[in-house]
């Protein structure tokens, strides 16, 4: 699909730069990869990094973690993190391919959202499309919150301060759900 939309107005529509657009995007992951694998041998070449010897840095900070037995609590945020992360996946690809295919974007507006939500010849389709929504925002708020609670304990070193965020978080967290849980659940718009 990118590869024959992408470059639509300024290549009048070539598909060989369409192609070449769309591998360069894809390759960005390997890039970066082989990146960081050169400057990793570049600093190691230098001597500046431990000497270059990251199999024996690696194998300490892994001993390190094997000391510490991670809480039940922590260990279940890191099976949400990973299991929240494929359904976001999901949901957002479906997300993407119902709004740009099956309705098309040129279609989408407030109607399309107040139908979706308030058919009333589907009262089952719209609590799905519904209870998918808030899936969706509930999924993206929580592993979102999570990810930067992680940064805040990573970063934040005064224990006072870190505490002080994480408890914004969690009432910012708090705040965002109740708000876009009231607006799925209890919008009833009209149609114009």
């Amino acid at each position: 699909y990118m590869m024959w939309t992408l470059p639509q107005q300024p290549f009048h529509h070539n598909p060989a730069i369409g192609a070449a657009v769309t591998a360069g995007i894809l390759a960005l992951p390997v890039v970066v990869i082989f990146g960081a694998r050169v400057r990793t041998f570049a600093f190691a070449a230098a001597g500046d990094v431990s000497h270059g010897n990251y199999d024996a840095a690696f194998t300490r900070l892994l001993r390190g973690r094997q000391l510490q037995s991670p809480s039940r609590l922590e260990l279940n945020i890191w099976l949400f993190m990973r299991v929240s992360a494929v359904f976001l996946i999901v949901l957002a690809l479906f997300h993407l391919f119902w709004l740009h295919f099956a309705i098309g974007v040129e279609n989408i507006s407030f109607d399309t959202i107040v139908q979706r939500w308030n058919d009333p010849n589907h009262p089952l389709l719209s609590l799905f499309w519904r209870a998918y929504d808030f899936l969706l925002l509930g999924f993206a708020f929580t592993h979102g919150s999570l990810g930067v609670n992680y940064v805040l304990r990573d970063y934040v070193h005064g224990e006072l301060s870190k505490r002080v965020l994480q408890v914004a978080l969690a009432g910012l967290w708090i705040a965002l759900i109740l708000i876009g849980m009231g607006g799925i659940f209890f919008f009833h718009g009209t149609f114009s």
